[in-house]
């Protein structure tokens, strides 16, 4: 029999990227070091192959799959593979930067929460400070072009420091700029990202495949929550073949919670998956894990402010967790489902267009900021702006004593294994743990006993 195989598909963040770099990186803390997973082969300590990558059609990148490993059912095998989406990101010009830095630093602050208003504060603080030094940058250099030092530190300036800048902000900053501005020069990048990221899901989906995790870092949270919107829009009424009988009892249960605004647990949400999977139905993706998620200030980036995102949520425009509830009460429809390419009627309910995180974990790391400089400001809690089913994990790290955290949540010291690697590894579950219901529609559940898909969904 041969062993069951899962998907991890991660998706890097802003920056002047190359292909597998953070792959890599990501791997050392999720796999190479998670010796409790390992099984020694031969006598010998788990390895990690690199084959040919037929998922996403590109030769710069590889498949890298372990043998098989720990799970909570037994042995299973893990596929990791990296969207790697920088490539498309070309063109980008000082023009975009400032045309999205406008759009932020013309909004009223008032309102806004305080980290918010300090990042505000900040850019601001930025704009005026580049002003006044090329002010003087460029009068030095017409009052006293070949004076001494001042006209050494001018030229140092103008030649060295601002094209320096300059190219962080329109390499690094570029990308966010583009991306979450929908101005229409920035329009065709966003759908060609977004269109490579749910074909590339696609293609895992029609793999032999398990389940699926989707782990994001920062731009890449963002770009992982709209191809799974996209990509379940797409797909959510599709069916291996016409189900029987009405939706599943484990469905309906998450309906009620999100009904009566109470918690869920991992477990039951993989339980509902279970039933539709075990149906016929399409969706594999079982957990989505963000890292340092920008999605913490959706109310700025994505929206005009708080009233305008909570609009557009409640329009199911962007998908929440729970899913947002109809005039009915109800995240679930009886569709026309799609059965080889045909519509069937059906008294079967489904979630709708923007209801996948009735059945993908969603689970949020981040380092809490403090004053900007400590933690991670890029990131944040998402329950509050995304819904109350998401699992927000705040942690720490003792890299550059704290400081400046964004890019340090896989980062070991000498293999350490640190409280910030303790909690990745457990959001993504590559062993497929999860806590085990209590009793039947329980709200509560225990840590010990994890549970796993008979059909590996």
């Amino acid at each position: 029999m041969a062993t069951p195989k899962q998907a991890l598909l991660l998706i890097h963040g802003i920056g002047e990227q190359r292909p597998m770099e953070s792959l890599n990186s990501f791997i050392q803390a999720a796999w190479t070091t998670h010796t409790e997973l390992h099984v020694k082969h031969n006598n010998e300590p788990d390895a990690l192959w690199s084959k040919p990558d037929r998922v996403s059609g590109s030769a710069e990148l590889r498949r890298l799959t372990t043998p098989s490993h720990k799970g909570v059912n037994g042995n299973v095998r893990t596929d990791f593979f990296e969207f790697y989406w920088a490539h498309l990101m070309t063109g980008t010009t000082y023009g975009h930067v400032v045309d999205w830095v406008k759009t932020l630093a013309f909004r009223s602050p008032v309102g806004l929460p305080r980290n918010l208003k300090l990042l505000w504060a900040l850019l601001w603080f930025v704009i005026i400070l580049v002003g006044i030094v090329y002010a003087w940058a460029a009068f030095t250099a017409i009052e006293t072009p070949s004076s001494g030092w001042s006209a050494v530190l001018a030229a140092a300036v103008s030649t060295l420091l601002v094209p320096m800048a300059g190219g962080v902000i329109k390499w690094v900053v570029g990308d966010a700029a583009r991306y979450l501005y929908p101005a229409p020069s920035n329009v065709e990048r966003r759908a060609q990202i977004r269109e490579a990221g749910v074909k590339l899901l696609e293609e895992l989906h029609a793999r032999e495949y398990e389940r699926i995790i989707i782990v994001g870092h920062s731009l890449g949270t963002v770009i992982g929550y709209d191809i799974l919107k996209e990509c379940w829009a797409l797909h959510f009424r599709d069916f291996n073949e016409a189900p029987a009988g009405n939706s599943s009892a484990a469905l309906q249960r998450l309906e009620a919670l999100a009904r009566q605004e109470e918690g869920v647990t991992r477990a039951q949400q993989r339980e509902a998956l279970r039933e539709l999977r075990a149906m016929g139905h399409y969706w594999k993706v079982t957990d989505f894990v963000t890292l340092g998620s920008p999605l913490a200030h959706a109310e700025v980036l994505m929206a005009r402010n708080r009233a305008d995102l909570e609009a557009r949520q409640d329009r199911r425009e962007l998908p929440t967790c729970p899913p947002m509830l109809e005039s009915e009460q109800t995240f679930t429809y009886s569709p026309q489902i799609i059965v080889a390419g045909e519509e069937t009627d059906t008294n079967f309910t489904t979630p709708h267009h923007a209801g996948h995180f009735a059945l993908t974990h969603w689970q949020n790391l981040y380092f809490e900021s403090r004053n900007i400089i400590r933690g991670d400001f890029i990131g944040g809690p998402l329950a509050r702006v995304f819904g109350g089913w998401i699992k927000d994990v705040s942690l720490t790290t003792r890299r550059w004593g704290g400081l400046f955290s964004h890019t340090s949540y896989w980062w070991q010291k000498g293999g350490a294994t640190s409280e910030h690697i303790t909690a990745l590894r457990s959001a993504i579950n590559l062993a497929d743990e999860d806590e085990v219901l209590v009793d039947e529609g329980a709200a509560s559940t225990q840590p010990s006993g994890p549970t796993s898909s008979s059909t590996g969904a």
